[in-house]
């Protein structure tokens, strides 16, 4: 019953205008998806410690061996997505999503042509995590759409919560399988943390959403969350 409330918006032409604006609306959630990404790459370096209880021989059972402060700010990253989504639908979301990675991909391509293919090889697991990650958080991210748009008009915090809790479980269990397995790392244990992590986050989350629900309401025709 709920769900039949949130009526969608009868499509508009298609003109040069709704192009424009649609662009237009595309900037503030493409700008703030990719201040996630490169906060979270940038603080992949700044260790966290202060879960570490185990001693120096049970190495790996502390996360400390490999959680950083970018594995937290990553969560942020469901967060802009569902406000996307709240705003202006699962058809900008997913679009906030393309033109994002669409961004960074031209961005990496354009330093490699400037540094005219200089760049040093990277020894294979290097890439193989770096085609994982891609692969698992853009897969992840289009879960948390599809799911947020499909939970939204029950309860305020159900669309984000469930969004976050799927995505993220999709996102982890894909990365640390596709980059890890085979190799002698303990990545079972650190994908089992950062899946604890990535669930407490997904809780920690509705904290923002909740406050910023009154500055990002729904256009006409997405009610709900």
């Amino acid at each position: 019953m709920a769900r039949s409330l949130a009526i969608r918006p009868a499509k508009p032409k298609l003109t040069f205008w709704t192009i424009a604006r649609a662009l237009m609306r595309l900037v503030v959630p493409v700008l703030a998806l990719l201040a996630v990404y490169v906060a979270a790459y940038v603080l992949l370096d700044e260790y966290v410690t202060a879960f570490d209880v185990f001693p120096a021989e049970k190495w790996f059972l502390n996360p400390g061996y490999w959680l950083t402060v970018g594995h937290l700010v990553l969560p942020l990253a469901w967060l802009v997505s569902s406000l996307t989504n709240r705003r202006f639908g699962e058809g900008y979301a997913l679009a906030q999503l393309i033109v994002t990675w669409t961004i960074i991909g031209l961005f990496a391509y354009g330093a490699y042509q400037m540094m005219e293919g200089g760049l040093p090889t990277s020894p294979l697991p290097t890439r193989r995590v770096s085609l994982a990650f891609v692969f698992a958080i853009i897969l992840g991210q289009i879960v948390g759409i599809y799911v947020f748009d499909r939970t939204r008009g029950r309860t305020w915090w159900g669309a984000p919560l469930f969004s976050a809790l799927w995505g993220q479980t999709v996102f982890v269990l894909l990365f640390y399988t596709l980059a890890y397995i085979g190799m002698s790392d303990p990545w079972p244990n650190f994908m089992l943390m950062d899946l604890a992590i990535k669930v407490a986050t997904s809780f920690l989350i509705l904290i923002p959403y909740a406050a910023l629900r009154g500055f990002i309401r729904p256009m006409p025709g997405y009610g709900g969350a």
